[in-house]
């Protein structure tokens, strides 16, 4: 019988690893909220969905998947600069009026709407 390999190290590695990319998930997530609440588009309501409301799953490459209503040209490309910019990421945004999707990105993402209105 061969004997068992000590994986503590790796395991160790491997938990530190998790911990650390579900801070960065967090954080992520909390400044992209904080975002919205800032937007420059007169914007209600928004549902962040993917990677970054699913434990496990986010990174340093991950983008950032956000569904909202169905904006103008000008609008949707204002908002999309002032997330990206502000993430230092790639951000996804989805019509979601037009979404074939939209009732999975309702039951499972996080939904931001304005305070104050």
């Amino acid at each position: 019988m061969a004997g068992r390999f000590n994986t503590d190290v790796l395991d160790r590695a491997l938990a530190r690893q998790r911990r650390e990319r579900e801070a960065l998930r967090l954080a992520v997530q909390a400044r992209a909220l904080q975002l919205l609440d800032e937007s420059p588009v007169a914007l209600d309501e928004a549902i962040l969905f993917g990677s970054v409301v699913r434990p496990g799953r986010f990174d340093a490459r991950s983008d950032i998947d956000i569904a909202v209503p169905d904006l103008e040209p000008r609008d949707f490309f204002t908002l999309m600069g002032h997330l990206e910019e502000g993430l230092g990421r790639e951000i996804d945004l989805v019509p979601i009026d037009t979404c074939h999707f939209a009732d999975s990105i309702r039951r499972m993402g996080l939904t931001w709407n304005r305070t104050g209105t």
